[in-house]
């Protein structure tokens, strides 16, 4: 028997197997156009011209390559020091507990990419400070 690979997210934001093609393709438009993918978002806007987001969403497709449960949530950041970095869950509570790691990760690395001096390996690093929340649960990051 083969294993599920897309899944869609039911009234209570529980993913369910989805075989049909055509259902999880329109419901993952409509849940990317309603960005109810979207479980955490933030933002770290100290200086505006380097913003730097934490999100992280519902993939709708399993990301599990191997034995396991599915991967279906992944945080991704852009922008700053840790721009690309990527982590991924089998939960929804995972995902959550490790969007806040990774936005307490962007905290502490002063955010936003700083200039490097010329012929130096060094980071100017402007200090940990919280980044401005954006959540859909409206919590803040400390």
């Amino acid at each position: 028997m083969r294993r599920p690979d897309k899944y869609i997210l039911d009234d209570n934001g529980e993913p369910v197997p989805c075989d049909d093609v055509v259902v999880w393709g329109r419901w993952l438009e409509r849940a990317s156009r309603d960005r109810s993918r979207i479980i955490a978002q933030d933002l770290d806007e100290r200086d505006p011209l380097k913003t730097v987001k934490v999100s992280t969403v519902f993939l709708g497709l399993d990301h599990q390559f191997g034995d396991g449960p599915p991967v279906l949530w992944e945080t991704m950041v852009f922008g700053g020091v840790l721009d690309g970095e990527i982590r991924r869950y089998t939960s929804r509570a995972e995902a959550l507990r490790g969007h806040q790691a990774m936005c307490e990760r962007v905290t502490a690395t002063g955010g936003a990419k700083a200039p490097t001096p010329p012929r130096s390996r060094d980071r100017h690093r402007t200090g940990p400070t919280a980044l401005s929340c954006k959540t859909q649960a409206h919590q803040a990051i400390v």
